[in-house]
């Protein structure tokens, strides 16, 4: 008894320094605020390149979007300029700080269009692709204050436990900036003992063998894209009459409409589903539901889910299309565009 009585007042004590230490060593506050904290350093690039170039049309999107249509083809189609913001894995939370913070916060003259591709349930999935290590991406597009992301993808998804542990537990609320550090570390000891090479030469080194795309195992890297995929067709996922009141879509058509700016979705064609007969139960009354949505709000919506015009061989996995689908669907897409746009 007195053994276990002297254990638990050194990790009382042992708790307690950590919790004075970590708030001094990382710099944060106490208690500190639930959820992800972002910064005011906004990656303005795409801004720049709007402006300088009176761009017309922003297509927004994923990797989907990326390899499914050519930005350059595509604007000879419409006969305006267009200038597309693919992030890779990105979803709701980062396409509405795009809309908020880059076409409308930081440009003089928005876009008149602006077309976000999707797949399925993502536009009512608020929580998809937000975490795991994509907070840093979030936040090249978030500012410091940005209390309804935090809340509608993050706290909307945390019990009250876990967000007092944020608060008042820095061991818990620094986790991952512990883990960050005690992996750079581990990893830059040997190099910096026998190749004078240290934190900064060994980050650089791991992410050129182990990030790089190009060294990635392409069945490896589809079957972790489809594991993730596997979330958008939960019965939550599924649900839109409970998803929509707390997912972004109401948001970013309210935004859209006070700026001026047409919104127009379009949903993409994948292999996920080749066909009609393939669908999960549920995900065609889940459309059904979405695109009613849609209409009653006055957004134009583009469904290519499963047109015969993009067969199998357009494409180089589920997700992603190769060249000649590219080609292909750039044009399908401009032609269809082009009758939805102002002139």
């Amino acid at each position: 008894m007195r053994f276990f009585l002297k254990y638990l007042a050194l990790l009382l004590l042992s708790l307690a320094g950590l919790t004075w230490y970590i708030p001094f060593h990382y710099d944060m506050e106490y208690p500190q605020p639930a959820g992800p904290r972002f910064t005011d350093e906004i990656r303005k690039i795409h801004a720049r390149i709007i402006e300088e170039n009176h761009v017309e049309v922003v297509l927004v999107g994923d990797s989907t979007l990326d390899r499914s249509v050519d930005e350059t083809l595509f604007s000879e189609v419409i006969g305006q300029r267009a200038h597309m913001i693919r992030i890779p894995a990105s979803s709701t939370a980062l396409w509405y700080l795009v809309l908020k913070n880059i076409l409308i916060g930081e440009t003089t003259n928005p876009p008149d269009t602006m077309i976000l591709m999707f797949r399925d349930t993502i536009l009512t999935l608020p929580d998809y692709h937000v975490s795991g290590g994509r907070e840093t991406e979030i936040d090249e597009y978030a500012t410091a204050n940005e209390d309804f992301v935090v809340q509608t993808a993050y706290l909307n998804f945390m019990n009250p436990l876990e967000i007092a542990a944020e608060q008042y537990l820095p061991l818990y609320g620094a986790r991952r900036r512990i883990t960050d550090s005690i992996e750079s570390y581990s990893r830059a000891l040997l190099p910096g003992l026998f190749l004078s090479c240290g934190v900064e030469c060994s980050a650089r080194t791991f992410g050129d063998v182990f990030i790089n795309i190009e060294n990635i195992n392409p069945d490896f890297s589809q079957g972790v894209l489809m594991g993730e995929e596997e979330n958008l067709y939960t019965s939550r996922a599924l649900n839109f009459d409970a998803q929509i009141g707390r997912s972004f879509l109401p948001e970013l058509i309210r935004l859209a409409r006070e700026s001026g700016i047409n919104l127009i979705f379009v949903h993409a064609r994948t292999l996920t589903f080749p066909n009609l007969e393939s669908q999960p139960d549920g995900l065609a009354e889940y459309k059904s539901k979405l695109f009613a949505y849609l209409a009653q709000n006055n957004v134009a919506v583009l469904d290519y889910s499963f047109d015969p015009r993009l067969p199998p061989e357009y494409f180089a996995d589920p997700l992603h299309m190769n060249a000649q689908g590219q080609a292909v669907f750039s044009r399908i897409l401009g032609e269809d565009i082009r009758n939805l746009i102002p002139r």
